[in-house]
């Protein structure tokens, strides 16, 4: 997309990230755009941009540095590779901000502008490779402020690399288009025509949602209700096959990823976060921002703060399927629980406008 031809005197800055295509931070980036272009040029610079899935603000910049091998030496020639294109940019186009995203390209981007470079922290460190985490040691260091998107990712990494330049940011939330989405006329597609469960994410262990078929299959409630996962990846196959095995055939339904999952959330009977992993979930506080009860595994990091504690959905230990279990069984049969969690579901996340998430990154550019 073009920028306004008034907006050309207008500071600029650049959100580098690996590509567009799907994810959360990737969704991010996407509403960041949008934010910071009402006050800012924006440019989006990307190492592939083949396949993007969502709609952005500002210019697309490809540098054309797709993945290319998964060795050590392949991955220190990428990342020499890419912060040299990333070098060129910043010397072409004198930035006021500059914002990268995940590690992909949070490295990168500090090799090209050390001292400049706000980099986002959105994973856990202690699930990272062996050699991610050593370029974090080492990196991190000389980026102008590492930002962690949750409290539990701050904390991790004051404890674990003593980084003195951490502060954090939350994931935001386009709430004007988010309650326009899911107040679209809808008719669940599903063939038994009952109310459904839903859950929401990529297709990997990470999201647990073999925990969440297998919880799904002990509920006593199970006859009445029937479980939706959107999303799409590499465990689709086995997910079918698992649902099968435990005799779910016709109540677990996998549509795949949907461009209006907000109108899913609103007119579901409750959320699940099964994750076993998480960073600040993104399908948590969009599930809360539609109004919809939520249930969650107290994974590291993000769903108890999200909640603060229970206060706004229901936590139930990481990995424990039978906990689990009760948990959706107990929501299944109290609907004055699924009422009053529907009520004070967007109380939760209503500090994390876009307004407000866009200002913040704003002020650490500066």
């Amino acid at each position: 997309m073009q920028p306004r031809p008034e907006a050309v005197s207008r500071p600029a800055v650049a959100l580098v990230i690996y590509s567009l295509y799907g994810g959360g931070a990737e969704r991010v980036v996407s509403l960041l755009s949008a934010g910071l272009a009402r006050s800012h040029q924006v440019d989006i610079i990307v190492f592939d941009a083949s396949r993007p899935a969502y709609e952005y603000q500002g210019v697309l910049i490809n540098l054309d540095c797709p993945t290319q091998g998964q060795g050590v030496m392949a991955k220190a020639f990428n990342l020499l590779r890419r912060s040299r294109r990333l070098r060129q940019q910043f010397r072409q186009k004198s930035y006021a901000g500059i914002y990268a995203f995940m590690e992909s390209a949070n490295f990168a981007t500090i090799l090209a502008a050390p001292g400049q470079a706000v980099v986002s922290v959105r994973i856990t460190p202690e699930v990272q490779s062996r050699f991610t985490r050593f370029l974090m040691r080492r990196l991190y260091p000389y980026a102008r402020r590492v930002v962690a998107v949750s409290q539990g990712i701050r904390q991790r990494l004051a404890r674990d690399m003593a980084l003195g330049n951490l502060t954090h940011i939350p994931n935001p939330l386009d709430f004007e288009y988010i309650q326009a989405s899911s107040a679209q006329p809808f008719t669940a597609p599903l063939p038994s025509g009952r109310s459904y469960i839903l859950a929401a994410g990529r297709l990997h262990h990470d999201k647990g949602f073999d925990l969440l078929l297998a919880a799904y299959a002990r509920c006593q409630g199970l006859c009445s209700i029937d479980l939706v996962i959107l999303g799409e990846g590499g465990e689709r196959a086995a997910l079918e096959q698992q649902a099968v095995e435990l005799g779910l055939a016709g109540r677990v339904h996998l549509p795949g990823r949907m461009d209006n999952p907000f109108v899913w959330m609103r007119n579901a009977d409750f959320f699940v976060l099964p994750s076993r992993f998480e960073g600040y979930p993104n399908v948590l506080i969009e599930a809360l921002a539609c109004g919809c009860p939520v249930v969650a595994t107290n994974c590291p990091t993000g769903p108890d703060e999200i909640l603060q504690g229970g206060r706004y959905g229901v936590l139930v230990e990481t990995g424990n399927a039978m906990a689990l279990t009760q948990a959706m069984d107990g929501l299944i049969k109290d609907i004055a629980e699924q009422k009053r969690l529907r009520m004070v579901a967007e109380t939760a996340v209503r500090h994390l406008t876009l307004e407000r998430v866009s200002e913040q990154w704003l002020m650490l550019g500066s």
